[in-house]
């Protein structure tokens, strides 16, 4: 059975947007006041998908997702978002400085599409407590705009080393 396979990224195209310019971390650790500097940092900020600046009434009567909606919308029409012409794995490796560690650390990962499965038959563990509020704010996202804009972070066992 095929549990992850390729698919057709959409992503930015680097000849209409900077991607130091509209890349941003994952919004659950974006502070109020970075979530502003992400919004003032281009028009194109993903994080206009991802967070987008709504009062208490607009997220109640879930405009926020709504306007993510449109700017996904606007942003492939004017192709600063473009779809891959053909299914493919992505790989991504990301050095980084741990704030505890001297050393610089590097994660590799494999971007693909992952079969979900009831959670019954123990196929895909969830890796942490996850609350009502978050959980219902992105099922809303992803309602309204089809699209994870943040990657889902897994791992694997594999004891005798069949992927490497």
């Amino acid at each position: 059975m095929d549990i992850v396979k390729p698919f057709r990224a959409l992503r930015y195209d680097p000849a209409k947007a900077a991607l130091e310019r509209v890349i941003a971390p994952p919004y659950d650790v974006i502070s109020k006041g970075y979530e502003a500097e992400l919004h003032e940092r281009d028009p194109r900020n993903v994080i206009r998908l991802e967070l987008g600046q709504a009062s208490q009434a607009d997220i109640e009567k879930e405009e926020r997702y709504l306007q993510a909606k449109k700017y996904l919308d606007q942003w492939i029409r004017e192709k600063v978002l473009v779809t891959e012409k053909k299914l493919g794995f992505y790989l991504y490796e990301m050095s980084f400085r741990h704030p505890y560690q001297v050393k610089t650390l590097s994660r590799l990962a494999l971007f693909g599409l992952l079969k979900l499965e009831p959670f019954q038959r123990k196929i895909v563990f969830p890796h942490e407590k996850t609350h009502a509020s978050p959980k219902l704010d992105r099922g809303k996202l992803l309602r309204s705009t089809q699209t994870n804009f943040s990657p889902v972070f897994t791992v694997y066992e594999d004891t005798a080393n069949t992927v490497d």
